[in-house]
Protein backbone atom coordinates (compact mmCIF):
# COMPACT_ATOMS: atom_id res chain seq x y z
CA UNK A 1 0.00 0.00 0.00
CA UNK A 2 1.47 3.31 -1.12
CA UNK A 3 2.28 6.11 1.24
CA UNK A 4 -1.05 8.25 -0.17
CA UNK A 5 -3.42 5.20 -0.30
CA UNK A 6 -2.29 4.57 3.44
CA UNK A 7 -3.38 8.01 4.40
CA UNK A 8 -6.57 7.76 2.85
CA UNK A 9 -7.57 4.56 4.58
CA UNK A 10 -6.51 6.40 7.93
CA UNK A 11 -9.18 8.94 7.37
CA UNK A 12 -11.41 6.66 5.80
CA UNK A 13 -11.21 4.75 9.31
CA UNK A 14 -11.43 7.25 11.47
CA UNK A 15 -14.40 9.21 10.36
CA UNK A 16 -16.23 5.70 10.01
CA UNK A 17 -14.75 4.87 13.50
CA UNK A 18 -15.45 7.63 15.36
CA UNK A 19 -17.79 6.43 17.92
CA UNK A 20 -14.25 4.42 18.98
CA UNK A 21 -12.09 7.44 18.75
CA UNK A 22 -14.02 9.53 21.31
CA UNK A 23 -14.64 6.63 23.23
CA UNK A 24 -10.95 6.27 23.84
CA UNK A 25 -9.92 9.96 24.16
CA UNK A 26 -13.05 10.22 26.71
CA UNK A 27 -11.21 9.46 29.89
CA UNK A 28 -8.52 12.40 28.91
CA UNK A 29 -10.48 15.19 27.45
CA UNK A 30 -11.45 17.25 30.15
CA UNK A 31 -7.48 17.67 30.81
CA UNK A 32 -6.57 17.97 27.20
CA UNK A 33 -6.39 21.83 25.79
CA UNK A 34 -7.26 20.89 22.48
CA UNK A 35 -11.01 20.29 20.71
CA UNK A 36 -13.01 17.54 18.85
CA UNK A 37 -11.18 18.80 15.64
CA UNK A 38 -7.73 18.45 17.53
CA UNK A 39 -8.57 14.89 18.44
CA UNK A 40 -10.09 13.89 15.08
CA UNK A 41 -6.51 14.54 13.61
CA UNK A 42 -4.68 13.40 16.26
CA UNK A 43 -6.43 9.79 15.31
CA UNK A 44 -5.94 10.39 11.94
CA UNK A 45 -1.96 10.60 12.24
CA UNK A 46 -2.11 7.51 14.86
CA UNK A 47 -4.30 5.49 11.87
CA UNK A 48 -1.96 6.39 9.75
CA UNK A 49 1.39 5.69 12.08
CA UNK A 50 -0.20 1.98 13.09
CA UNK A 51 -0.87 1.32 9.12
CA UNK A 52 3.33 1.87 8.57
CA UNK A 53 4.01 0.26 11.38
CA UNK A 54 2.22 -2.73 10.46
CA UNK A 55 3.78 -2.44 6.97
CA UNK A 56 7.19 -2.49 8.55
CA UNK A 57 6.54 -5.12 10.58
CA UNK A 58 4.97 -7.17 7.59
CA UNK A 59 1.95 -7.78 10.31
CA UNK A 60 -1.79 -8.50 8.99
CA UNK A 61 -3.86 -5.46 8.91
CA UNK A 62 -5.95 -7.61 11.26
CA UNK A 63 -3.76 -6.08 14.39
CA UNK A 64 -4.51 -2.93 13.22
CA UNK A 65 -7.44 -2.21 16.18
CA UNK A 66 -5.31 -3.62 19.11
CA UNK A 67 -2.16 -1.30 17.50
CA UNK A 68 -4.65 1.71 17.41
CA UNK A 69 -5.76 1.54 20.71
CA UNK A 70 -2.42 1.43 22.59
CA UNK A 71 -1.11 4.14 20.22
CA UNK A 72 -3.98 6.44 20.36
CA UNK A 73 -4.63 5.93 23.95
CA UNK A 74 -1.21 6.93 24.59
CA UNK A 75 -1.52 10.12 22.43
CA UNK A 76 -4.27 11.15 24.79
CA UNK A 77 -2.06 10.75 27.93
CA UNK A 78 0.33 12.96 26.78
CA UNK A 79 -2.07 15.55 24.38
CA UNK A 80 -3.93 15.05 28.74
CA UNK A 81 -0.31 15.85 30.09
CA UNK A 82 -0.58 19.68 31.03
CA UNK A 83 -4.00 19.33 33.25
CA UNK A 84 -7.38 19.88 33.56
CA UNK A 85 -9.06 22.01 31.03
CA UNK A 86 -12.37 24.00 31.63
CA UNK A 87 -14.60 24.87 29.30
CA UNK A 88 -17.71 27.72 29.37
CA UNK A 89 -19.43 29.59 26.37
CA UNK A 90 -19.86 32.53 27.68
CA UNK A 91 -16.78 34.96 28.89
CA UNK A 92 -19.06 36.02 31.43
CA UNK A 93 -18.81 32.64 33.05
CA UNK A 94 -15.31 32.34 33.71
CA UNK A 95 -14.78 32.92 37.51
CA UNK A 96 -12.12 35.74 38.14
CA UNK A 97 -10.42 37.88 41.01
CA UNK A 98 -10.23 41.65 40.26
CA UNK A 99 -7.31 40.93 38.36
CA UNK A 100 -5.81 44.55 39.31
CA UNK A 101 -6.21 43.99 42.78
CA UNK A 102 -4.39 41.05 43.42
CA UNK A 103 -1.18 41.70 41.50
CA UNK A 104 1.44 43.51 43.51
CA UNK A 105 5.50 43.68 43.57
CA UNK A 106 5.70 39.99 45.27
CA UNK A 107 3.86 38.64 41.91
CA UNK A 108 5.82 40.43 39.58
CA UNK A 109 8.55 38.98 41.25
CA UNK A 110 7.03 35.65 41.43
CA UNK A 111 6.80 35.74 37.60
CA UNK A 112 10.02 36.94 36.51
CA UNK A 113 12.21 34.40 38.16
CA UNK A 114 9.76 31.70 36.72
CA UNK A 115 10.02 33.37 33.32
CA UNK A 116 14.02 33.24 33.65
CA UNK A 117 13.36 29.57 34.01
CA UNK A 118 12.22 29.01 30.46
CA UNK A 119 13.74 28.93 27.04
CA UNK A 120 13.73 32.14 25.07
CA UNK A 121 11.13 30.82 22.75
CA UNK A 122 8.87 29.81 25.90
CA UNK A 123 9.86 33.17 27.68
CA UNK A 124 9.01 35.37 24.50
CA UNK A 125 4.89 33.34 24.14
CA UNK A 126 5.01 33.68 28.11
CA UNK A 127 5.19 37.39 28.31
CA UNK A 128 2.96 37.99 25.16
CA UNK A 129 0.36 36.16 26.75
CA UNK A 130 0.63 37.92 30.18
CA UNK A 131 0.57 41.23 27.93
CA UNK A 132 -2.65 40.04 26.96
CA UNK A 133 -6.08 41.99 28.14
CA UNK A 134 -8.40 38.87 27.71
CA UNK A 135 -7.71 35.14 28.09
CA UNK A 136 -6.60 33.85 24.36
CA UNK A 137 -6.79 30.19 22.19
CA UNK A 138 -3.59 28.62 21.61
CA UNK A 139 -5.10 29.34 18.06
CA UNK A 140 -4.81 33.04 18.41
CA UNK A 141 -1.58 32.47 20.43
CA UNK A 142 -0.54 30.40 16.96
CA UNK A 143 -1.86 32.92 14.62
CA UNK A 144 0.66 35.74 16.52
CA UNK A 145 3.93 33.76 16.41
CA UNK A 146 3.24 31.62 13.21
CA UNK A 147 2.99 28.44 14.52
CA UNK A 148 0.71 25.33 14.88
CA UNK A 149 -1.63 25.03 17.76
CA UNK A 150 -0.28 22.21 18.75
CA UNK A 151 3.21 23.53 18.48
CA UNK A 152 1.82 26.57 21.18
CA UNK A 153 0.15 23.50 23.76
CA UNK A 154 3.56 21.94 23.54
CA UNK A 155 5.41 24.81 24.20
CA UNK A 156 3.34 25.83 27.17
CA UNK A 157 2.82 22.36 29.17
CA UNK A 158 6.75 22.21 28.92
CA UNK A 159 7.40 25.55 30.41
CA UNK A 160 4.94 24.63 33.21
CA UNK A 161 6.76 21.79 33.37
CA UNK A 162 9.94 23.96 34.18
CA UNK A 163 8.87 25.95 36.63
CA UNK A 164 7.28 22.96 38.31
CA UNK A 165 9.91 21.22 38.35
CA UNK A 166 12.88 24.24 39.32
CA UNK A 167 10.49 25.41 41.83
CA UNK A 168 9.44 22.04 43.40
CA UNK A 169 13.01 20.96 43.42
CA UNK A 170 13.85 24.39 45.91
CA UNK A 171 11.04 23.22 48.36
CA UNK A 172 12.29 21.37 51.07
CA UNK A 173 10.29 17.78 52.08
CA UNK A 174 8.80 18.49 55.16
Amino acid sequence: MSCEQQWRAAISWVHSNNSLVRQIAAPYYKYMASGSKDIEHEAILTAFSTLSLLAQKGEHSSRFGAYFRVLFRTRCIKMANCGMVLYFDDIDEIPTDSFEETINETDHELVEQALQKMSPRQRRISRWILDQPIPISTTVIAGQFGIHSRTVRYILCDAIKRVEKTTYADTPVR
